[in-house]
């Protein structure tokens, strides 16, 4: 009796041990997370086998209180939303089959977008009724955006159902970056949402469309793929996770819709296939196409311009845009099948319809060529290749002609290329440019003298003055605005309005006296520094320009242009990137940043350069300079980083620091003055010198 009494009590205390063993040790799995923590509102997937056959929904809790609804992801794996939680350590308690699970997580700091006058609800809303309306101009879409407005019309029924919190976490959720990349709320950028007019090539955006949706579904598992997102359809069935798998889907019509809308318009917009430019001919209304373009120096010439243009086809002319067209068209059908096949899930039970797996756009297998006069709005830049003698002014279309004034720099006839280019279509015309009334003239100002500069007209010439003067000069003029009038022996006849700028000088800190000349609102030195201290009284290295000088850009050096007498005092003194900062200019002056030297340049207007050089010491230029700005440019030249003395008599270059607060770190671009009519911008060769002009605080 006490033996069989000893085996039962036995028996039941393993039994009993058995039992508590099992309440102790709650199995803990690892959650299948695409990081090593997860925040609120993500989307989570955990491993959980023995999952049962049956059994679709499961219910958990954070921290005993906090409800969790999971639904089955296959055989062995659940998914849920993470709700609201404190940053640190959580687990999640799900019982199933009778028995409890335990998940740990690290939860991480998540971000909310700040309060907004417009909640995220109402911004995808907008935006996909914005969409839809701009579909509304391709009747090829008509159903598709049928089907597309119920499911608007359902995220708006099913949100107004869901209470406060609800609300709240809807917006969460939606926030989410990977979910916000594939909703494209556009709030910060409005532009991308519009389908492009025809002249803003449409074509580009759709292949850029195709790229973003290629590159998503190329992704595995993650927050930004395809496959992620796809995991919102195993969510469970209710009013909170209805309202958030409808707005997953409605991400998707979003982006197919605008693909769509893409396309069908790049099917309606017409590509330039060539260009002709004909003059009337004998017959009314009649025109004969012009090879090579006869214009007239100095005047708007206008030219009719037709364009044929013809629709993307499949047996069309090749272009690049047409072939990546075709391309990705193709891997469109992939990628609306893939998503037809997820709003089945999406949908399940709510009555929405499903999108055409096929797309809705068809390239047409050929389409006529149409030549019509050339539209303002098509997109076409017009430019004059390898010809330095011709001043190329401007040019438009309007009205089915092509409007272009240019002159002619020498005053002779000029033979010349017009390159029409737009996108993948270009064309080279051969033109000429002819001088019917062959003089050039311009007003300079010499060793503070003005005088005008007459070529290639047909002397004797009348030339009176707007202050009563006549003849070419030199004369002294007072400042002011003036005007001149020229006639030639052949009747060839110019009117040229200038300003005679104001001088006065200033002195460095060496005694250096400086002319200084005002241009519109600033007051710049007429000459090239050559102090050899700064404005703190620290002297500046001089170093021997042919010998010396090691192309440190860390030594604060400076040289003395000497390879003719004179050049000293004419040219100024070359300056190293660390010489000039930090207080080289007197005192009351300042080294000009960029945005002085612009100010300068949209002050004195077109051919601004020639305005700024000397009249006289400039080799090799098309046109002369006029120096009527003040400024008196010279063609200083340079001295490399190698000590070696460049390009006198054919440029100058002044640094301009790349941040507007001294020191500038040693870091400058170049403003050149060649033999060109505008300053040219160009990197600085590393230790350099170069002159320096100081402009007025």
């Amino acid at each position: 009796m006490n033996t069989s009494f000893r085996i039962l009590l036995s028996i039941f205390s393993i039994l009993l041990l058995l039992g508590c063993r099992e309440e102790e040790e709650v199995p803990v799995y690892k959650p299948i997370i695409v990081n090593d923590y997860v925040t609120a509102f993500d989307l989570v997937k955990v491993y959980a086998p023995g999952l049962g056959k049956e059994e679709q929904i499961f219910e958990g809790y954070f921290s005993e209180t906090i409800p969790v609804t999971l639904g089955r992801s296959g055989e062995d794996s659940l998914v849920f939303i993470m709700p609201e939680l404190p940053m640190g350590r959580a687990e999640l308690k799900v019982e199933i089959n009778g028995k409890p699970r335990i998940w740990k997580f690290n939860l991480g700091i998540y971000f909310l977008p700040p309060p907004s006058a417009e909640s995220v609800f109402d911004a995808l809303i907008r935006n996909n009724e914005a969409l839809l309306s701009e579909m509304g101009a391709f009747g090829s879409l008509d159903r598709f955006s049928q089907d597309y407005l119920k499911w608007i019309s359902q995220l708006k029924m099913e949100y107004s159902q869901l209470n406060e919190k609800e609300k709240k976490d809807f917006e969460g959720v939606m926030t989410k970056p990977f979910n916000k990349f594939w909703l494209n709320f556009l709030k910060d950028s409005p532009s991308k949402l519009k389908v492009p007019a025809c002249e803003d090539y449409p074509i580009v955006d759709f292949l850029g469309r195709i790229n973003f949706v290629e590159n998503l579904f190329s992704l595995p598992f993650s927050p930004r793929g395809f496959e992620f997102l796809a995991k919102y359809t195993e969510l469970p069935d209710s009013k909170f996770y209805r309202s958030i798998k409808t707005g997953i889907g409605l991400s998707f019509w979003y982006q197919i819709g605008l693909m769509e809308a893409l396309a069908a318009k790049t099917l309606t917009c017409p590509i330039l296939r060539n260009l002709a430019f004909k003059i009337p001919g004998d017959q009314p209304g009649s025109f004969v196409e012009q090879p090579t373009l006869i214009l007239e120096s100095g005047e708007m010439n206008e030219v009719y311009a037709f364009g044929e243009f013809q629709k993307p086809n499949m047996i069309g002319l090749n272009s690049f845009y047409e072939d990546q067209f075709r391309a990705r068209g193709e891997r469109f059908k992939t990628f609306k099948k893939s998503t037809s096949k997820i709003l089945v899930m999406l949908a399940n039970g709510a009555g929405l319809p499903i999108m055409e797996e096929e797309p809705l756009y068809i390239i047409p297998a050929s389409a006529p060529l149409e030549q019509i006069p050339f539209p303002s709005s098509f997109p076409i830049t017009v430019q004059i290749f390898n010809n330095p003698e011709i001043r190329f002014i401007g040019y438009g279309f309007e009205e089915g002609k092509l409007k272009l004034e240019l002159e002619s720099l020498t005053g002779l006839d000029q033979d010349f290329v017009l390159n029409m280019n737009s996108r993948d279509f270009e064309k080279n015309v051969p033109a000429k440019l002819k001088v019917f009334c062959p003089m050039l003239a311009q007003v300079v100002l010499d060793e503070g003298k003005i005088q005008i500069d007459i070529q290639y007209g047909s002397p004797p010439y009348q030339i009176n003055w707007s202050n009563g003067l006549t003849g070419t000069g030199p004369f002294d003029f007072t400042p002011g605005a003036y005007t001149v009038q020229v006639l030639d022996s052949d009747g060839c006849e110019e009117s040229i309005e200038f300003e005679m700028p104001e001088f006065s000088t200033v002195t460095d800190i060496d005694g250096n006296v400086y002319k200084t000349v005002n241009i519109g609102n600033q007051w710049w030195m007429a000459e090239n520094l050559r102090t050899t201290r700064k404005s703190d009284g620290s002297l500046i290295t001089k170093v021997n320009a042919s010998s010396e000088w090691a192309g440190n850009p860390e030594v604060s050096v400076y040289a003395v242009l000497e390879t003719k007498p004179g050049n000293d005092q004419k040219y100024g003194n070359v300056y190293s990137g660390k010489a000039v900062c930090c207080g080289i200019c007197p005192t009351g002056w300042r080294y000009p940043e960029s945005e002085d030297w612009h100010q300068l340049q949209e002050y004195l207007g077109p051919s601004y350069a020639t305005k700024m050089k000397t009249y006289q010491g400039w080799e090799n230029s098309v046109v002369k300079g006029s120096n009527i700005s003040g400024f008196s440019a010279l063609p200083t030249g340079y001295i490399e980083w190698n000590g070696m003395y460049e390009e006198e008599g054919l440029v100058t270059y002044f640094r301009v620091p790349t941040k507007p607060e001294p020191p500038f770190s040693h870091t400058f671009y170049l403003l050149g003055l060649d033999s060109g009519e505008e300053m040219r911008a160009r990197a600085e060769g590393s230790g350099g010198l170069y002159p320096v002009r100081c402009v007025k605080d």
